[in-house]
Order: structure tokens, then C-alpha cells, then sequence
């Protein structure tokens, strides 16, 4: 038996997570070996969910969802991971994607919230530009090292019982040995609590 590729949920569906009551709405969705995996909104974005976790919602229900605040706010001062210069946002996106401009050259760019850290607004151009060269190495790099590692850990981490999962799911489908379906649903419930661990 093949499983299909087509996704059981869609973008802008209403769920929740298997025991728990907060509803959230889906914002995207990917496959990974085989398996769709779910970001929910308003869940920070290394959080992906499998899709027997989640519980299909009415969508006359309100949507209760968590609301994580930005870290920066337009106007603040900000350096980027290993770059020198200051910059000050002037406008925020979803997902925290900051518009940045150069407070010497004016060019805008666009930045992650995960590579950033504040610069103090009040000191001069030379003062706050000193200041990120020595806090950008010492603070904001192990920061971002340390979100990097996690993120990527956290894809391995779901990459290898989704393979466990998958394994057990064929071995159900050729023998109907039931002990294989529980098996699954297992790794499936550990994929949860490692999303909501790292949530």
C-alpha cells in the first residue's frame, strides 16, 4: 500500500494539538521523508508538527492562538550577528522578519529576529558601531550559534522518528500486527512533546 503524498490538513485550517485545548490555524506545511509536518501559527518557527498529532477544529470556533512578542521594536537600534555596522528597523513582518536601514548608508535590508541584538539608540554612530563589534562576538554569535544548533538538532531529532514511524507503519500495513500501529503512534507522540519542548 502506498500512502498518499496529498496533505491531510491545509493552510489556513483550524486545529489543535491532541490533548491539548488551544486552536491554532495551520500557516504552512512540508514533507519530510514521506511524512507531512505542520508550523502552526502563532508557534515559534523551528516548531513543526506531525500530522497524527493534531485534531482537525469546526471553523466557527474562535481562533486562540499563542502570541509571541516581538524582540525589537521599529525605531530600536540593532546590530546583526558578525557585522559591524548599526542599524534601525523601520518596519516588521510576520515570522519576525525585520526591514532594516543602515544608520551611515542608508541601504535597507531585510534580517531574521535570530541574528539580531539591540544597540543602544542613545550613543553616537562611533559609540554604538564599537559596541557591535565587542558584544556582536561575545553575546549575539553564541545566541545565534546556539538557536542554529537547536533548530537544527531539534529537524534531526524529528527526521529520525519519523523514519521510526514510517518503518513501523509499513510493517503494520503488511503484517495488521497491531503492536506495529501502537509503535508508530509512539514516535508520533514523542514528535509532539519534542515540538512543544522547544515551543
Amino acid at each position: 500500500m502506498t500512502a498518499s503524498k496529498q496533505p491531510k490538513y491545509t493552510i489556513g485550517q483550524s486545529v489543535r494539538i491532541a490533548g491539548i485545548p488551544t486552536i491554532y490555524r495551520i500557516d504552512d506545511y512540508e514533507l519530510i521523508n514521506g511524512s507531512h509536518v505542520y508550523h502552526l501559527e502563532g508557534t515559534p518557527t523551528t516548531s513543526l508538527y506531525a500530522e497524527d498529532t493534531l485534531e482537525p477544529v469546526e471553523e466557527d470556533h474562535d481562533i486562540i492562538a499563542v502570541e509571541l512578542e516581538p524582540m525589537f521594536d521599529v525605531g530600536e537600534s540593532v546590530t546583526i550577528d558578525g557585522v559591524p555596522s548599526v542599524y534601525r528597523v523601520i518596519d516588521m513582518y510576520p515570522e519576525f522578519v525585520y526591514e532594516l536601514q543602515d544608520v551611515e548608508t542608508g541601504e535597507i535590508i531585510e534580517m531574521d529576529e535570530t541574528v539580531l541584538a539591540p544597540a543602544s539608540a542613545t550613543k553616537s554612530n562611533g559609540e554604538a558601531v564599537k559596541m557591535a563589534k565587542e558584544n556582536a562576538r561575545e553575546q549575539s554569535a553564541k545566541e545565534a550559534a546556539e538557536r542554529k544548533a537547536k533548530r537544527k538538532q531539534q529537524r534531526e531529532d524529528i527526521d529520525n522518528l519519523l523514519d521510526i514511524a514510517n518503518w513501523n507503519r509499513k510493517k503494520y500495513e503488511e503484517t495488521g500486527d497491531e503492536a506495529f500501529r501502537e509503535k508508530e503512534r509512539e514516535q508520533y507522540k514523542k514528535i509532539a512533546e519534542l515540538t512543544m519542548d522547544n515551543a
